[in-house]
C-alpha cells in the first residue's frame, strides 16, 4: 500500500465546490468577442466611412436671414405659464400672450431653437 500523503487537501471556496451554489459575486458582462471568420479584418475595417455630405432644404417657415415671424406655442406645467412669458420675453419673444396651460408667441426660427434650448419651464416648443 503506498504511503498517504499527510497535507491536506485544499477546502473549495465558499460554495465554489457545492452543487447549486451561486456565485458570491459575478464578474461584468461581456458581449460576445470577434467570430473565427473575421479574425484577419483589422478593427477598423468592418466600420463604413460617411458619405458626401448633403444639402438640406430650408426648414417649414425658414427662409434665411430675412425669414419673417413664425407663430409659436411653448405648452408649460399649470401654474407656470405667466413665468414662462417672462422668460421668453428674455429670449426676444414678441407678441406673447399668455394662456392657462400654455404660452403663445411670435418669433424666428432662432428663437425657436433658443426656447427649446434654454427654456426651463416650456416642455417643448410647437410650430403653429
Amino acid at each position: 500500500m503506498p504511503p498517504r500523503n499527510k497535507t491536506p487537501s485544499p477546502k473549495p471556496s465558499s460554495g465554489a465546490g457545492r452543487k447549486g451554489a451561486a456565485r458570491s459575486r459575478p464578474g461584468p458582462r461581456r458581449g460576445p468577442g470577434p467570430s473565427k471568420e473575421d479574425t484577419s479584418a483589422s478593427p477598423g475595417a468592418a466600420r463604413s466611412r460617411p458619405g458626401p455630405r448633403r444639402e438640406v432644404g430650408p426648414i417649414r417657415g425658414d427662409a434665411g436671414a430675412g425669414a419673417g415671424a413664425l407663430s409659436l406655442y411653448a405648452p408649460s406645467a399649470l401654474g407656470l405659464s405667466g413665468l414662462l412669458g417672462e422668460e421668453l420675453r428674455g429670449l426676444g419673444a414678441s407678441g406673447v400672450r399668455v394662456e392657462l396651460s400654455g404660452v403663445a408667441f411670435q418669433g424666428d426660427l432662432g428663437l425657436a431653437y433658443r426656447a427649446c434650448l434654454w427654456s426651463r419651464l416650456a416642455s417643448r416648443v410647437l410650430l403653429q
